[in-house]
């Protein structure tokens, strides 16, 4: 899957994974996964997916839903605070600048 946002084309299979996080497993209804990924250029962007009873749900028709995926370009803080809560010694290693000792 790719995506074009605002001109510019994202497309994991040319990016570079950074972090993957799941939960539970492929064919489970509330199965969802989310990659983060860096393009050459130093962008940042998801690509996430999940089950027909996931939060990535779309509706149907007839009240049925099914799985789908989407790619989002999201703002730093967003990056940083889900890396943080997935790895956090990534998190560090690419952010450090954005911590500081407590």
């Amino acid at each position: 899957m790719k995506r074009i946002v605002e001109n510019k084309v994202y497309d994991p299979e040319k990016a570079e994974l950074v972090e993957s996080d799941s939960y539970s497993t492929p064919g489970d209804f509330h199965h969802t996964f989310q990659n983060l990924y860096i393009t050459k250029k130093g962008t940042y962007f998801f690509h996430g997916g999940g089950g027909p009873l996931s939060e990535y749900a779309v509706s149907v028709g007839n009240n049925n839903t099914s799985g789908s995926e989407n790619i989002w370009v999201p703002e730093e803080g967003v990056v940083i605070t889900w890396l943080s809560k997935v790895n956090p010694g990534k998190a560090l290693e690419l952010f450090a600048e954005k911590f500081e000792e407590a």
